[in-house]
């Protein structure tokens, strides 16, 4: 990516943070409210204080403040999970564009590079991974007779018995 356009991934990371650090303050400002609240209704002696709302709205107002503050909270951190998200795509993407760059081996190119589809990409990385962690009986061919449906030849495979049978 050019130095003078900005990615959208960095955009949008960047409407997040300022939208989390919005209702940062936004939660901080009601949980104040609601603390104050609170605190002006706290009454009693050193070891044994306790709460008296004097009326049904005044709890309901602490309620609501308490409420609104949580809703606050709960939305700073969809913000945070929407621009750490943003930015994991904006380094993938980054990345990417490096590797699409990046010249093959001088060998076998000599001087010209190759741009890579993001699928010819991902095949070349994980070609190597794929074959050192697939799960244990997916190398082993099961028997021909024991591929089909109705089969009960013996020597059939779990894994083999999960992907023949109707679902």
């Amino acid at each position: 990516m050019s130095a003078a356009f900005q990615s959208p991934f960095t955009v949008q990371a960047q409407h997040a943070r300022v939208g989390a650090d919005d209702y940062l303050s936004r939660m901080n400002a009601h949980y104040e409210r609601a603390t104050e609240l609170q605190q002006a209704r706290t009454v009693g002696t050193m070891g044994n204080t306790h709460t008296k709302w004097e009326s049904p709205q005044a709890l309901r107002q602490f309620g609501h403040e308490f409420e609104l503050a949580q809703e606050c909270q709960q939305a700073m951190f969809e913000c945070s999970r929407m621009a750490q998200r943003a930015q994991m795509r904006h380094y993938q993407h980054a990345c990417y564009c490096t590797v699409r760059k990046q010249k093959t081996d001088m060998a076998i190119t000599k001087a010209f590079s190759v741009s890579l589809s993001l699928r010819a990409l991902s095949s070349l990385l994980c070609s190597a991974k794929r074959s050192a962690h697939s799960p244990p009986l997916r190398e082993i061919k099961p028997p021909v007779l024991s591929t089909c449906h109705a089969s009960n030849a013996p020597g059939l495979f779990t894994c083999s018995q999960m992907e023949t049978h109707p679902t």
